[in-house]
This record gives structure tokens, sequence and C-alpha cells, in this order.
């Protein structure tokens, strides 16, 4: 008889914490699948751009120019006036159509539009200055031996002009180029070996 009754408690313990136990082994795994899916990478969220949210002066410099007795060909075979941009930056630029410009004359930013390119890190576009066409980037003015401005001007999403860099030279010399050294650096100096779209280091 005794043996009955504890048959039919446990029995009874049985059905009431079984189903209490399916619960809790529930909510456990619940609860593991809501954490796990907090670590997880939401893929709709947008990857951030490498390009600051800003562009303002020296996120580009000129780094090297030549206005009198180019040594150096374009691709059409003269020996024109050029110059030399540097991304400073530890990031590729995208430097997006219509909001880029070269100038020879600091009053008038907009006079050549620099079409849409990536500039990579540490890197050089060579524009050359020689009012001619071609498959490199060529602007519409020639630059003045005898001297005036060069500037690099980005368009920004109020219309306004920003001064990127901008420089004033003086007479030039036949051949000679002259640049930053090092690379982006304040300290100009003169070069008998022009080096176009590369480092003056």
């Amino acid at each position: 008889m005794r043996f009955n009754i504890k048959l039919s408690f446990k029995k009874a313990l049985h059905s009431i914490f079984a189903p209490m136990r399916k619960i809790v082994y529930l909510f456990i795994v619940i609860t593991l699948i809501s954490c796990t899916k907090d670590r997880e990478i939401d893929d709709s969220q947008n990857v951030p751009d490498t390009n600051p949210s800003e562009i303002k002066a020296g996120s580009l410099f000129i780094n090297e120019f030549v206005a009198k007795g180019s040594t150096n060909a374009n691709e059409n075979g003269t020996y024109e006036d050029w110059i030399e941009i540097y991304n400073p930056n530890n990031y590729d630029l995208n430097m997006a159509g219509g909001h880029w410009f070269v100038t020879d004359d600091l009053s008038d930013p907009a006079k050549f539009e620099l079409p849409p390119m990536t500039l990579s890190s540490k890197g050089f576009v060579l524009i050359w200055c020689d009012d001619q066409t071609g498959n490199d980037i060529h602007t519409d003015f020639k630059l003045s031996s005898g001297g005036e401005s060069i500037g690099i001007f980005y368009k920004d999403s109020t219309n306004q002009y920003v001064t990127v860099d901008s420089l004033n030279f003086g007479p030039q010399n036949d051949g000679v180029s002259k640049g930053r050294f090092p690379d982006g650096s304040t300290t100009w100096q003169y070069f008998n070996i022009p080096t176009p779209g590369k480092s003056n280091n």
C-alpha cells in the first residue's frame, strides 16, 4: 500500500514539473536567441564613407606645377604647362562631378570643372593647362610664365565655393617646376627635374 502511494506521489510530481521544465527550457532557448541576435551585423546599415563630411582647406594640395618651358609632353605629344594635385589624407577621396574646380583666377573659382574621379590616399593627379583635349585632364586655360594664381575650389551643398588650396607665383624659369618638399608641406622649392604625377620627395 505504501509503495503504491509513493509511486502515485512521484507520478503526480512528474506530471506537475515536467511541463514546467519544458517552459523553463523554452525560456532559456528564446533568451539565447535574443542575445545572439543582438550581436548580429545589420546588413541594412549604411557603411560609413571614407570621405569627410565637410571639405575644407588642406583636403587637397597644389603640389607642383610648371608654367614655362615644360619638358614634359602630354598624350598629344606637345610640351605644355601642368598642375599636380596631391591627396595628403589616409583615405581615398571621392571627387564627385560638379563639385571640384581648378582655376588660374581666384576671383573665378569655377573656371574649369574637374571630371569625377577617386584620388587615392597619398596619390597624385596631373592636370594639363594647355587648352587642349585628350584622354587626360586638360583645362581650357594656360598658366602665365610671368606669374599669376592657381586655385582648387570645392562647391558645397549651399553652392558656396570653398578654397581648398591656392597660391600666387611670380615669374618662372624655363623647364623648371616649383613644388612642395616634402609632398604637401608648406615649403616650396624649384626642381630642375620635374616629377609630374609623382612624389617630390
